[in-house]
Formats: structure tokens, sequence, C-alpha cells
């Protein structure tokens, strides 16, 4: 006993001491440990638990509502796809019967000029002369009749020709397969952030093993190789540094989607050096206005008309393959709403813009 008495007073202690430490311990500790997880009666029971955190059950899998979009846009993405690539078929078949065109035109005005240098001979015989004249009429007529074709079917800057609307038909298309591959994207990210969260909450887990034998945490697939090659494909063809273009009016409308999320069509001028979004895409985009803060006046040049505008970011405008940042735009009023989108030059200041009307491209590249 003095031994004993002895060990604990030599690490400053006494008995005393030493029990009541213990008494303490276990009354800080042992309601945490008494404290009991929620108790399921039945399987029903679980799974109303299970589907009341958002979880939903697919063949044999508790799957997150991100795994629920990611299955819902990978479905789609057959059919975007097939859109997007008939579109563009059919953009590229005018473009070769364009091409196709400026060819025979070529070839028809050097027949032209070799029969009119025949003609101007002193020496030919004048049943020839008359023969060659009426071919310079037939190959005339046919150049009419070609660059009727060209003007009224193919002419990509006649904003009511067969070429503009399937070019249009190409931009929403093509952004509406780069919406869903986005949003792929974005679901994988989510739907990863989800298990992890759900694979530590201790509820979720007792749940689940009271749901059913055959009950388990998603994913109910491995998407990261599936339809890879499929989607870096598809990836490379609409997020490329050439878009299509089209005219209406005196403006150059392109295709671009606003946070990834919001698809938005966007007027390209020149001259104009300001980023301009009406009041429907700003709502519709969910970017930040203060109208606390007094708008200012928009004077247009053109029109001597006055709008009301509010300074704003827009925090990501992707065009093609390049995303940009913080934008900064004025936010038209109301009454600017008929003004429509227009992309300034200042927010394409670190690239290299190129208008190829005849291809109906719009071309970026960065500015080394």
């Amino acid at each position: 006993m003095e031994l004993c008495d002895a060990q604990f007073e030599g690490r400053g202690m006494s008995r005393l001491q030493t029990t009541l430490a213990a008494v303490v311990g276990a009354a800080v500790f042992l309601p945490t440990l008494l404290t009991p997880w929620p108790v399921y009666g039945d399987e029903a029971a679980a799974q109303r638990q299970l589907r009341s955190t958002g979880l939903t059950k697919v063949r044999g899998h508790w799957i997150c509502h991100d795994e629920v979009a990611l299955r819902r846009q990978l479905e789609s993405l057959p059919q975007a796809e097939r859109r997007f690539y008939s579109a563009r078929e059919e953009v590229r078949a005018m473009l070769a019967a364009y091409d196709d065109y400026q060819e025979q035109l070529k070839q028809l005005q050097e027949a032209i000029e070799q029969i009119r240098h025949r003609i101007a001979q002193n020496n030919i015989n004048p049943l020839r002369r008359q023969k060659l004249e009426s071919q310079v009429r037939r190959h005339l007529g046919t150049v009419g009749n070609i660059q009727t074709k060209i003007r009224v079917d193919l002419n990509g800057l006649d904003e009511g020709s067969p070429l503009t609307e399937a070019t249009v038909r190409l931009a929403d298309t093509r952004r509406g397969l780069a919406m869903v591959l986005l949003a792929i994207d974005r679901h994988k990210r989510r739907m990863r952030d989800r298990y992890t969260e759900l694979e530590q909450d201790t509820e979720i887990i007792q749940a689940l093993g009271a749901a059913g034998s055959r009950g388990r945490l998603g994913p109910a697939e491995s998407y990261e190789t599936q339809e890879r090659r499929r989607i870096d494909r598809l990836s490379k063809a609409v997020f490329s540094s050439r878009m299509p273009i089209y005219r209406r009016g005196n403006r150059y409308r392109l295709s671009v989607i606003v946070g990834d999320q919001t698809p938005a069509t966007f007027s390209y001028l020149a001259n104009q050096t300001q980023t301009l979004i009406p009041a429907s895409l700003v709502q519709s985009a969910g970017i930040e206005l203060d109208e606390e803060i007094p708008p200012i006046t928009l004077l247009l040049a053109d029109s001597k008309r006055k709008i009301p505008v509010h300074k704003v970011i827009i925090p990501r405008l992707r065009i093609g393959k390049y995303v940009l940042e913080n934008i900064p735009a004025l936010a038209l009023g109301p009454e600017g709403e008929d003004l429509g989108a227009i992309l300034g030059r200042d927010a394409l200041a670190e690239y290299r813009v190129e208008l190829d009307p005849r291809r109906l491209e719009f071309h970026m590249t960065p500015i080394e």
C-alpha cells in the first residue's frame, strides 16, 4: 500500500485525486458514447430516410440527384450529337456548292475570254463569228444563272437565304451539344463530392444497412470511362476557335454560353467597344446587379437615344474553346431591350478576331 501511495505521490497526484479525475472523465465522455444512432423499425422507414435526403434507388443503388441528372444528360447526348452533325453537314454541303459554283464561274469566264479573243481576229469567217458570238451569249446566260443561285440560295450575307438559316441551325445545335457536354462534366464533379460527403454520414450508412440487402450507395455505374472517347471527340468539335456566325440586319450574330449554363446570342460590332446585355439576360444568367446604385445614361450615337444602364460584371462567358472571365458590361434597362446583347471589343482585347463572311465563321486566337 505504501508503495502504491508513493507511486501516485511520485507523479504528483494522490489516490483521491486520481479517483476524482476518473469520475469527471466518465461524466464527460459517457453521454457521447451512449448517444444512440437512429434506429429504423423496418426497411420501409430506412428507405424513407434515404429518399428524404435526395437519394433515388436505381438498379440496387441509392444514387444522388447529380447522378440522376448525369444519367439524363448522357441519355440526351446521342440526339444532340445527331442534330449537330446533321446541321454541320448541311452547311458544309451548301458551302461546297458555293465553291463549285465559283469554280464554274471561273471556267466560264476563261472560256468567254478565249472566244472573244478569237472573235477579235480579222480573218475569221462571218459564219464562224456568229457561232462564236452565240457561244458567248450562252456562256453569259449560264453565268447569270449561277450568280442568281449564289445570290438567292447561298449568299451568307443575305439574312433570309437558305445558307443563313442553315447556319442558324448549326449555331443552335452546336451550342445545345456544348450545353450537354458542360452539364455532364458539371454533374460528374458534383456527384463525386456528394458521395464523399454521404460516405461520412453515419445516419446514411445505417439507413443503407437497414434498407435491404441489395441497397448500396451510388454511383450505380463507372462514368469516368463511359463515353469518354465520344465526349472527347465531341468536345473538340464544339469547343474550337472557329464558330459559326450569321447576319441579322447590319450585325453578325454569335452563339455563346454565359456561366456555362445560360445560352445566349451576342451581336459582334467591330466599332463597339463596350459589352451590352439586356435586362432579360441579366436575370436569366443570375448576374449580380446592385439596383441601389443609381444608373448612368448611355447615349446611342446613331439614334440619339438615351438609355439608363448599370455597370455589371459577367463572371464567365464561353465563346467556343475560350472562356472570358470577369467581363465589364453595361446592363441595359427595359428601354434598351431591343438592342440585345452586344459583345464589345474591350472584352476581346486579348484575342485576335477574324470574320469570314463567305465561310460564315468567327475565328478567335489569343494574342501572343
